[in-house]
């Protein structure tokens, strides 16, 4: 009996395994710490996280960051993940390194997958479908476009997370499940960035509406009255469990510059543009050196999540579906026309009508909802291929046309008139690397043929392997192969940065001070933040690492009076910085 027991545990683990070595092996340069992470993350977050790992092991709490701007409230900055507890554990533990820093991001790469997998499970897919599920998601565009821009891929680990813990309220109704929502929330209000949050609170009262329309209709009014005091129960431990996250903000939101939202020029900046809509078929084609074809940042113009459950997805819109699926094919499309910013009216709509979408730029995160909605009709639709035997074969072939000939016409438009040469594309370094020679037609050409390759094996799978469940097993190699190769691809645009070192970083951080020793008696002006200390791909935030007091720096929380004198009153603020810092005692001793 307790052989038995064993067996099914390990067999439980094995999708979770499979994710982790996965999800290790996709984004290997980073997990073997070969290459570091590049551009916000390297210079931005991990200098956050080094500061407060060295709070932590002082046993000091991380309030107040010194060497930006003359100081400034960390634990005020909603991205700094100074109360996010996977944060507090790796810096009281180890300290952040550039090593822990690659940890981080795999242990968070790897929990986006399993959040996944498990939400598959609660919608009640079968384990094979969820884990191609996982597999798309932490592979997905998002995460390897906005790799750069830690706090996101934090809110979009926990999204999947949340669901689950919201659907499991629903279905069960009692306090665990309650406190549960609220310890998930606070895991994403305190690592994530507030917009996730903002946007959340939308789709999940979408779902309650949904869920209390069923209720009402089935149980009865007392059953609804239930269900709503449950709902507000939730809400309640997501606040009293984030109050010291929300309690910083409030008590220095007067003080801080951008709590007034933001101009609709500013919303509308950073969109998921039209031209990179061909990222959801061929993702190496919205990567380039020349980033002005895109009309956005690079970061925002991957949509990928797998050829194969593209096709799975496109066949979902001939099959008929429950009611939370039909909600999330509204939300995924609507999040979509949302994202794509001026092109569309719907975020200009939403800035101007809906509260808190005033609050945020950057229209393109938008696309991790889209990911999460497609991804799950996917699933549906591969799930419901798997248990009616027999049935949705037209469908399935339907969507291979549909994508092949997608496929077929994107790589005809951008390679008619153009230069291919395809052998000298492949030889030439172009491939697993930022190609500064490349062109975007040569991409979409290179990787139009691999697509066609992929689709070819899958037409195969059908038609000669007729047991579906085989079919099924089959399937993961492929999802699995594509989902990798197409991180790698695009890895060097926006994930590592290829050419510097990990050791290279950590050696030179080694020989910097540790702890807090006093500052040089210096005028702040000579220790302004970039003053000489550019080294390896790093050349941001490192007076955090030389412990000097800066007058400069990159973080979003400037406080107001700060701003002000540097703006208003130049004169002084510049004679102010020829004075050394002075300081001032915090107790004194007889």
């Amino acid at each position: 009996m307790l052989q038995l027991s064993f067996k099914n545990t390990l067999k439980g683990l094995l999708p979770f395994l499979i994710l982790l070595l996965l999800a290790i092996f996709g984004y290997w340069q980073v997990a073997i710490f070969q290459y570091p992470l590049k551009w916000d993350l390297i210079d931005t977050a991990f200098p956050w996280k080094y500061f407060i790992g060295e709070c932590l092991q002082e046993n000091i709490l991380p309030l107040w960051n010194p060497y930006q701007h003359c100081g400034y409230p960390i634990h005020a900055d909603p991205q700094s993940s100074a109360w996010y507890p996977i944060t507090w554990f790796f810096g009281y533990i180890w300290g952040y390194s550039v090593y822990i820093m690659s940890i981080d991001f795999i242990f968070h790469i790897f929990l986006a997958g399993s959040g996944m997998y498990l939400l598959g499970r609660k919608l009640g897919f079968q384990e094979k479908v969820a884990l191609i599920m996982g597999i798309a998601y932490m592979f997905s565009g998002f995460f390897v476009g906005n790799a750069q821009h830690f706090m996101w891929l934090i809110s979009a680990t926990w999204l999947p997370f949340i669901l689950i813990a919201y659907i499991d309220l629903y279905q069960k109704q009692k306090l665990k499940q309650a406190v549960i929502f609220g310890l998930l929330m606070f895991l994403m209000v305190t690592g994530g960035y507030p917009a996730f949050t903002m946007i959340l609170f939308y789709l999940l009262l979408f779902i309650f509406i949904l869920f209390s329309t069923k209720i009402f209709r089935n149980e009865g009014k007392s059953s609804f009255y239930r269900f709503f005091k449950i709902n507000m129960l939730a809400l309640a431990f997501s606040v009293i469990n984030s109050v010291v996250m929300l309690f910083s903000i409030w008590k220095l939101m007067p003080t801080l510059t951008r709590t007034g939202g933001v101009t609709l020029q500013e919303a509308l900046f950073g969109p998921l543009s039209p031209q990179s809509l061909i990222s959801f078929i061929l993702p190496l084609g919205a990567v380039t050196h020349n980033i002005s074809f895109f009309g956005t940042d690079l970061s925002m113009t991957n949509t990928y999540f797998g050829l194969f459950l593209l096709i799975f997805f496109i066949a979902s819109l001939f099959m008929k579906k429950p009611p939370l699926i039909k909600l999330f094919l509204f939300w995924g499309f609507f999040m979509l026309f949302a994202a794509v910013g001026s092109t569309l009216p719907v975020r200009e709509f939403l800035y101007h009508y809906v509260p808190f979408f005033n609050l945020f730029r950057f229209p393109a995160l938008l696309r991790i909802f889209v990911i999460i909605s497609f991804i799950i009709l996917a699933g549906f639709a591969l799930n419901e291929y798997l248990i009616h035997t027999g049935k949705y074969l037209k469908q399935i072939k339907i969507a291979t046309i549909i994508t092949s000939v997608l496929v077929l016409l994107i790589v005809a438009v951008f390679s008619y008139g153009q230069y291919i040469n395809l052998g000298e594309y492949i030889l030439g370094g172009n491939l697993f690397s930022f190609s500064k020679t490349s062109s975007i037609a040569q991409q979409v050409f290179f990787q139009g043929i691999v697509q066609l390759i992929f689709l070819g094996l899958f037409i195969l799978m059908v038609y000669k392997t007729k047991n579906r469940q085989k079919q099924l097993t089959l399937l993961i190699l492929l999802v699995s192969a594509d989902m990798v190769f197409s991180v790698q691809l695009n890895a060097p645009y926006t994930v590592f940065e290829k050419g510097f070192y990990q050791k290279d970083i950590y050696e030179e951080i080694e020989r910097l001070p540790k702890g807090f020793p006093s500052p040089d008696m210096k005028p702040v002006i000579s220790t302004n933040d970039r003053t000489a200390r550019h080294f390896v791909t790093m050349w941001r935030n490192l007076n955090i690492f030389y412990k000097q007091i800066a007058y400069d720096g990159n973080n979003a929380t400037h406080l107001k009076n700060y701003v002000f004198l540097e703006d208003s009153l130049t004169p002084v603020f510049k004679a102010t910085l020829q004075n050394p810092p002075l300081y001032l005692g915090g107790s004194f001793c007889p």
